[in-house]
């Protein structure tokens, strides 16, 4: 293994992803039930939480404009404002979206002082980054729950989901140009974009996919993992992957030869993030451990 165990903290709660940073304090964010716990690393010190949503917290986001973005099982989106007082981060809810009529897994900022979100419901829709936070429209392709999106470095939004379909928008269109069948896409953090190439984690594989014609380049067989949950890429070309196993996989992007694997004696890998060049954080969901990690 080319990674080393700087410190773990284990969650009483089994429910845990690990997201992303809010840059103002260089915070990692970890979800549990209707509660978002904010620490600093690398000693896991409560930074601040949020309290609001009715049921698991799926994502969040820090915006551009400096708000807070979380998405729930509730069904709902929430906008937060914050503010440190007293070396804590208070959290205040500015506005609740219910325009999803499903769990929302995952919300991003887009071009155009825009964000979107994905449902189970479906559908993806396309929202004003700024108050009042109206819908601007709604994009329907998908069969099933959607379970991941992400916005490309050519601008064309990508979608993944349980229907085993990816989908590619144009958002000065608003129509799907292209879908690629037989393609599961397993959860929030299993898309990644790197070099125009696109990785979805997949059941037993990920799949790379061209983003200059949309055409599969690979796929990579991922053995004895069953879901790829999430996928980071460290320096050096390594993309790291996060199984429903426990098992972080080490592949050489150029290659897709494994580099080595290390087994969290747990399950579901569900979040993966940088930290720095040479610290990257896993959450495991089945035993409650946030582990960060020395590449």
């Amino acid at each position: 293994s080319q990674s080393k165990l700087v410190n773990t903290k284990k969650f009483s709660m089994s429910w845990i992803i690990a997201n992303k940073l809010i840059q103002q304090n260089q915070n990692p964010i970890f979800t549990q039930s209707g509660t978002i716990e904010i620490y600093s690393l690398p000693l896991f010190q409560c930074e601040g939480i949020i309290t609001g949503h009715a049921n698991i917290v799926n994502y969040l986001i820090e915006t551009s404009t400096h708000k807070i973005i979380t998405c729930s099982y509730d069904n709902t989106i929430k906008i937060w404002t914050y503010t440190r007082k007293n070396n804590t981060n208070i959290y205040k809810c500015e506005k609740t979206l219910t325009e999803h009529i499903s769990s929302v897994h995952q919300v991003i900022e887009i071009n155009d002082n825009k964000f979107a979100s994905c449902s189970w419901d479906s559908t993806i829709k396309i929202w004003n980054l700024k108050f009042p936070y109206e819908c601007y429209y709604t994009l329907k392709q998908h069969k099933s729950g959607l379970t991941s999106i992400l916005q490309l470095s050519n601008g064309i939004l990508v979608s993944g989901s349980v229907d085993y379909t990816i989908c590619f928008w144009d958002l000065k269109t608003q129509n799907c140009d292209r879908v690629i069948s037989d393609v599961y896409c397993c959860s929030q953090n299993s898309l990644y974009e790197y070099n125009k190439v696109l990785y979805v984690g997949g059941i037993n594989e990920i799949v790379a996919i061209s983003i200059d014609n949309y055409q599969i380049i690979s796929h990579i067989m991922i053995n004895s993992t069953h879901y790829v949950y999430s996928l980071i890429l460290l320096r050096d070309n390594n993309l790291l992957c996060g199984s429903q196993k426990g098992n972080l996989i080490h592949l050489d992007i150029s290659t897709y030869k494994n580099k080595g694997n290390i087994n969290m004696k747990g399950e579901n890998i569900l979040g993966l993030f940088n930290v720095s060049e040479d610290y990257f954080v896993s959450a495991s969901s089945s035993d409650g451990v946030v582990s960060l990690w020395k590449y």
